[in-house]
């Protein structure tokens, strides 16, 4: 697995995001990525008696696959009437 560093902390108006290090978790074998893991808080201002800090982690698995044919109907997109 690595680490990549995301930004700096950014400011709101209503509170603070902190972002923490993307984890991917790498296949030693084939050096295909399996997991990402995204934790972030965002600490919402307000008085001491209702500040409060929300914290999320997204996790999305992947089952790669090495050598298997695309159709190319797979890369078809059709644009949505406006």
């Amino acid at each position: 697995w690595g680490l990549v560093q995301l930004p700096e902390p950014v400011d709101l108006a209503v509170g603070n995001i902190q972002m923490e290090p993307v984890i991917l978790w790498i296949d030693p074998k084939t050096f295909l990525i399996r997991r990402i893991v995204e934790n972030s808080s965002l600490t919402i201002n307000g008085s001491p008696e209702v500040s409060r800090i929300v914290r999320t982690e997204k996790t999305i698995t992947y089952e790669p696959t090495v050598g298997k044919p695309i159709q190319a109907k797979e890369f078809e997109f059709d644009i949505p009437d406006a």
